[in-house]
């Protein structure tokens, strides 16, 4: 189930003791009654505790990183490594990217797929060292409404 939730578990960081002790709060419990050859389950009246479990699970759940968040991630620190000017210069053009998304109200999906496209080519462009500021004066580039699986610029 966390996998399919986006969530990473760490048992590593829990205490198998504190485990067991967590997990036996919230089961129910029986007991085993033997006499003569004859055995009988006997429920025991303890109330079920949740709260160590919880507790447990709120500290070895973590969620993972979508790709999304990984390239931008990768992007952020390859573009710390650039000058202020060039930092500049991807500032305004994601704010370019940004505003076009809410000008020409494109789907968060084509929004995903061209941020992630924007964040891998940058990345790829600064670690070659193939990057190059942008000229001011090109054609501000366009976002086209023709399809959802991706965009022309």
């Amino acid at each position: 189930m966390a996998e399919r939730q986006n969530i990473e578990l760490d048992y590593t960081k829990v205490n198998p003791n504190d485990w067991n002790l967590a997990c036996s709060k919230v089961c129910e419990r029986r007991k085993t009654l033997r006499f003569e050859g004859q055995t009988w389950v006997q429920k025991e009246q303890i109330p079920i505790d949740k709260q160590p479990l919880k507790e447990i699970f709120a500290n070895i759940a973590s969620k993972k990183p979508t790709e999304i968040e990984q390239l931008q991630q990768q992007y952020i620190q390859a573009k710390a490594t650039l000058s202020p000017k060039e930092q500049e210069s991807l500032t305004v053009a994601e704010r370019l990217i940004h505003h076009a998304f809410e000008k020409e109200n494109i789907s968060a999906h084509t929004q995903e797929y061209y941020l992630g496209n924007f964040y891998r080519n940058t990345t790829a462009e600064i670690q070659n060292g193939t990057f190059t500021i942008p000229n001011p004066y090109q054609k501000t580039p366009t976002i086209s409404k023709k399809t959802d699986k991706g965009i022309d610029i």
